[in-house]
């Protein structure tokens, strides 16, 4: 739903995968123990390029506020994290 209108008339819109880091959170207790070894895990606000924010998570490195980070699209990792994944831009 849109969050300023409420209208569910949305689109599907593909997005380029780069973005910045708004916000984050460190996760330092997962509520389930299969991802006890990922501590701390890194919840970000993602603000895209195309102007969209998303929550998702930065892989690589505690990132610090307005980061550049990239969508991590490997096959790799996209088998492990079934949702949206960041790495911090080289």
């Amino acid at each position: 739903m849109c969050p300023h209108c409420w209208s569910d008339s949305l689109l599907w819109d593909e997005a380029g995968g780069v973005g910045t880091v708004v916000s984050f959170s460190l996760v330092r207790r997962p509520n389930h123990p299969v991802f006890n070894d990922e501590v701390p895990i890194v919840l970000a606000e993602i603000l895209l390029e195309e102007n969209v924010a998303m929550l998702a998570r930065v892989l690589d490195g505690i990132p610090t506020i307005g980061a550049r980070v990239v969508l991590a699209s490997d096959p790799e990792t996209v088998k492990r994290y079934p949702l949206p994944a960041f790495r911090l831009a080289p």
